[in-house]
C-alpha cells in the first residue's frame, strides 16, 4: 500500500505548465482580491497591469486545458 503512495511519477511537461499557470493565477487573484480589500494598497495603473496579465494567464489555462484534452486517453 505505501509503496504506491510513495513510487515516483512521471509528470509530463503539460501538467508542469499546467501547474505553474494555476499558481500563477491563484497569485493574481489574491493579489486583486487584497488590493479590493485594503483601499490604495495598490497603484490603480499597477491594478490594470494585474487584471490585463490575469486575462492573459487566464487564455493561456484555455489553450493548456484544450491541449489536456486532445491527448489521447491512457490506461492505468
Amino acid at each position: 500500500m505505501y509503496e504506491r503512495l510513495f513510487s515516483p511519477v512521471m509528470i509530463g511537461p503539460v501538467e508542469i505548465r499546467l501547474g505553474v499557470t494555476q499558481v500563477a493565477m491563484g497569485l493574481l487573484s489574491v493579489t486583486f482580491g487584497t488590493s479590493m480589500l485594503v483601499a490604495g494598497l495598490i497603484p490603480t495603473p499597477v491594478l490594470g497591469v494585474v487584471l490585463t496579465v490575469n486575462g492573459l494567464v487566464l487564455a493561456y489555462l484555455l489553450v493548456q486545458l484544450t491541449v489536456i484534452q486532445r491527448l489521447p486517453a491512457t490506461a492505468s
